[in-house]
């Protein structure tokens, strides 16, 4: 079942009632290497909606961002892929949003 619920001073529609609204971490992953500002921004924007758009990511969840220079796997819920800068034949792993370690 689905209603209106006030987040954090925010009217939310659709959030599942069942669901305890406690935020969760989250750590954004963005490869840096050969990325220039523009597609920097376009890659997190991405991965960020794509995370809530699968219902991961959900009001009051905390983001925190760390940047390499290249994605390795970590267990990830949701990865950005796009045509590689340097070879458009093929795909690279931009960015991805996973679980937030322990503190």
């Amino acid at each position: 079942m689905t209603s209106t619920a006030l987040v954090y001073g925010l009217a939310v529609t659709g959030v599942a009632t069942t669901r305890a609204l406690v935020a969760r971490g989250w750590r954004v992953t963005v490869a840096t290497a050969g990325v220039g500002t523009a597609g920097y921004l376009v890659h997190l924007g991405h991965v960020v909606a794509e995370a809530v758009l699968d219902g991961h990511l959900h009001p009051g969840d905390r983001l925190s961002v760390r940047h390499v220079p290249r994605l390795l796997r970590d267990g990830a819920v949701t990865v950005r892929v796009h045509a590689d800068g340097y070879d458009p034949n093929r795909l690279r792993a931009y960015a991805a949003v996973s679980p937030a370690p322990p503190p």
